[in-house]
């Protein structure tokens, strides 16, 4: 599915700003809106009577105010933001000039025809067929630059992938209004081509837009940001996983700063119990992951739970390797690392698991593990149950012991190791 998206999911609307571009560029025309016969026809009068530079410096105005309040940047980015977490909506096409699909979204933008040639790159793109704001020139607001575009599009390398869009995908259009003129004039042009063979497109509106669907679209009559949730909630537990479960990731990290026996006031001293040198990388895995799930929130790719359930696999198959090899170091950092991951799967397994100790239920943001020594009896989340089992690895694993034992030997008793975010010899540096 390609989302079509316009203005109106974006900075030209009430909650985001009181008066739109055109409302705008009509004030100080001194056009009443009732005169005005269109967005391009008005902007181009505003270019003849002011300037390109002006025009753009308008423009560029109001996106800096938006950008610059919390309030105002919020509304303007709560389609993209729900957006972010789906991941199988690759694929965006917008007439928009800011670049919330990429702050938001992560997604690499194709303004220029050059752009296209990397249209196979991975990830979420989006095709910005009326330019970007940071790129000044590519800038499409006029009635002159609205002619030359559909000109351009008609023929050059961006009109030929936006057909095979249209022509192989299923396309949403959200934030138009299908009685603009300029949406009209572009969609009839894109479609000149295909005639009967082009597939059912939608539009999502929360206004009744059927009198006026001579289109030949399917109406979806909610907003955008709805229709985004409902079509994610059908998702969920299926391909998709909840985003509640970032939050749980974050509860998770700073459990691992509080957890880290490298913050304490009263270090443990690494000459004495060497094994402590597991839990660190343990640590850092654990903290690794959780950063880098909710750093990817924008890219959606922690939220395909296919994605998820292979990378727990990998790691599975990587930790034996690593311990099989004697890299027990690798192993502890790569168990913190699944752990991380393994909590991104609670939607699916509930909210509860079976302690199979006591046997009362604990959510996954319970019972993951804060603290990693070989040869402990059970998984520990307190420091009392870490420091006795610090205890007992003294007579148990030897291997892991003396790997420790050699890797501190020589560290000053104020030095600590971190484990850096690669698997393999050689990964271990001083910090």
């Amino acid at each position: 599915m390609v989302i079509f998206a316009g203005a109106g999911i974006s900075t030209e609307v009430s909650t985001v700003f009181p008066d739109t571009v055109l409302e705008l560029a009509a004030d100080r025309l001194g056009m009443p809106m009732e005169s005005v016969e269109s967005f391009p026809q008005t902007l181009e009068e505003y270019q003849n009577r002011f300037g390109r530079t002006e025009l753009v410096r308008m423009i560029r105005r109001k996106f800096d105010f938006i950008d610059s309040f919390r309030s105002p940047h919020y509304h303007a980015t709560r389609f993209h933001a729900e957006l972010a977490t789906m991941p199988y909506l690759r694929d965006i096409v917008t007439t928009n000039w800011d670049t919330y699909f990429e702050d938001e979204c992560a997604a690499t933008p194709f303004v220029s025809g050059a752009d296209i040639a990397l249209w196979e790159m991975p990830g979420r793109r989006v095709l910005k067929i009326h330019g970007s704001i940071t790129n000044l020139a590519s800038l499409v607001a006029t009635e002159s630059d609205y002619a030359k575009r559909l000109e351009s599009l008609a023929s050059d390398v961006m009109g030929g992938l936006l057909r095979q869009l249209l022509a192989t995908k299923t396309v949403v259009f959200i934030g138009y209004s299908l009685r603009d003129w300029n949406f009209r004039r572009l969609y009839e042009a894109l479609l000149a081509d295909m005639k009967d063979f082009a597939p059912t497109a939608y539009v999502v509106s929360p206004h009744a837009v059927e009198a006026e669907n001579d289109l030949g679209m399917k109406v979806i009559k909610t907003s955008g940001i709805n229709f985004l949730r409902e079509l994610k909630k059908s998702l969920v537990g299926h391909c998709v996983i909840d985003d509640e479960v970032y939050g749980h990731v974050a509860d998770l990290y700073d459990m691992a700063v509080s957890a880290d026996p490298r913050e304490w006031e009263e270090p443990i001293r690494h000459a004495e119990y060497p094994a402590v040198i597991y839990t660190w990388f343990y640590n850092d895995g654990l903290r690794d992951i959780c950063d880098r799930i909710l750093r990817k929130r924008a890219s959606g790719e922690y939220s395909d739970r296919h994605h998820v359930t292979n990378m727990l696999k990998f790691y599975d198959e990587a930790y034996e390797r690593a311990y099989e090899s004697g890299r027990y170091g690798d192993a502890a950092y790569i168990d913190g690392y699944s752990n991380g991951l393994i909590l991104m799967l609670g939607d699916a397994w509930g909210t509860a698991q079976l302690d199979d100790e006591d046997g009362t239920s604990k959510s996954l943001l319970e019972s993951c593990p804060l603290y990693f020594v070989y040869g402990a009896d059970s998984d520990m989340r307190t420091r009392e149950e870490f420091l006795e089992a610090l205890e007992h690895s003294k007579r148990r694993s030897p291997k892991t012991r003396a790997l420790a034992r050699k890797i501190v030997e020589g560290l000053a008793d104020d030095m600590i190791l971190t484990h850096a975010p690669f698997i393999g010899d050689g990964h271990l540096a001083n910090a």
